[in-house]
């Protein structure tokens, strides 16, 4: 029986630990930003863009502005 219980556990490998969890790290946020962009535009960007298209498509820039004249907002109208 050894004299200590831990003399035949092996060492842990501390050389280079620093630089591989930061490059880990890295590799994980990068994935995650890229992920969370690519959610964003889909579930958020591209329906306030077809939103916007739609109101596009359906205001009338005519009529708005003689809703306005109608009310006397405007004095040189």
């Amino acid at each position: 029986m050894p004299a200590f219980p831990t003399a035949g556990l092996k060492k842990p490998k501390l050389h280079g630990l620093h630089k591989a969890r930061a490059l880990r790290n890295v590799v994980i946020a990068l994935v995650n930003a890229g992920i969370a962009g690519f959610l964003y535009k889909t579930l958020i960007n591209d329906k306030h863009k077809q939103t916007y298209k739609q109101w596009h498509e359906n205001h009338n820039i005519e009529d708005e502005f003689e809703k306005i004249r109608q009310t006397g907002v405007f004095d040189s109208c």
